[in-house]
């Protein structure tokens, strides 16, 4: 009975000192080295703007782009100027056309952006870190407004012949982000992160026009007549200041690679214009990091 109290004692000292080697070895494991110093990475991804900017180009003409050259014209104003309205008369095969009171879009929306751009930033460890990055997506704002022709209706329009044609506004984004990024450790390899900061929009306008049978009519221009335009004379550019805040994960590569796949709402103060309106804009990003 002795020996075998003997033999359990041992194969408990044995085991309880297999559990603390094993508890050193993971303890071994999860100790990665810590990051720091400078870093430098790449981002792409899909920018969203709020749509409520968008209907800056819905052909109303409520807002001027501060050009020194050319107007803002209503989808109206725009197709009487010169020889248009014969041209448009042409393309519609229709010895007339108006533009009804409730044509213009009311629910113009961004297209998602691609966007690209670059970060650099200063790892204290790792899970903390300051960087700014800047961010570039061009996008576009499109929807339908109605045209009425002098031509029979089909039977399914009623008692006028209307019909639907694209209205479209582009524009380039750049956005600067300056913030700080704090993480929870995950594991050894990942971290949930959150980061916060101040941001700045620049927004160049670079287009706005309407759709016709295929032809298409600028809304901006400088009407020298009788079938003679010119487009805006200056860069088109307003800047705005906002903050922003986000998360997402990291991953890290043994010591130099990092992987980091996130999401970040901007509070963007944003100008097209005369145009100007605090809104909230968010995107996606993937960012390889070095």
């Amino acid at each position: 009975m002795k020996l075998i109290s003997r033999y359990l004692l041992l194969l408990m000292c044995f085991v309880s000192f297999s559990a603390i080697a094993q508890d050193d070895e993971d303890e071994d494991t999860w100790d990665e080295p810590e990051r720091k110093g400078f870093t430098l990475g790449l981002n792409i991804g899909a920018y969203f703007g709020n749509k409520k900017a968008a209907n800056f180009y819905n052909g109303e003409g409520l807002y001027a782009i501060n050009d020194v050259q050319a107007n803002v014209y209503t989808i109206e104003e725009r197709l009487a100027l010169g020889t248009t309205a014969q041209t448009v008369q042409n393309l519609l095969d229709a010895q007339s056309f108006y533009i009804p009171f409730d044509a213009y879009p009311l629910n113009m929306r961004y297209n998602p952006g691609i966007m690209i751009g670059f970060k650099l930033g200063y790892r204290f460890k790792n899970e903390a870190s300051v960087f700014v990055d800047a961010n570039y997506a061009s996008l576009k704002a499109a929807d339908k407004f109605t045209l009425v022709t002098n031509l029979l209706p089909d039977p399914s329009q009623g008692t006028t012949d209307t019909r639907l044609y694209n209205i479209i506004g582009a524009e380039d984004r750049l956005c600067i982000n300056l913030g700080y990024k704090g993480g929870v450790v995950v594991n050894e390899t990942t971290n949930w992160t959150v980061e916060v900061g101040g941001s700045m929009l620049a927004t160049r306008l670079v287009d706005n026009y309407v759709e016709i049978e295929g032809q298409q009519f600028d809304l901006w221009v400088n009407f020298i007549g009788p079938n003679n335009f010119n487009g805006p004379a200056s860069n088109l550019t307003s800047t705005g200041y906002g903050w922003f805040f986000g998360t997402g994960f990291e991953m890290f590569f043994n010591e130099t690679y990092e992987i980091g796949l996130g999401v970040r709402f901007m509070r963007d103060n944003v100008k097209l214009g005369t145009y100007e309106e605090k809104l909230m804009n968010k995107s996606f990003f993937l960012s390889f990091t070095i």
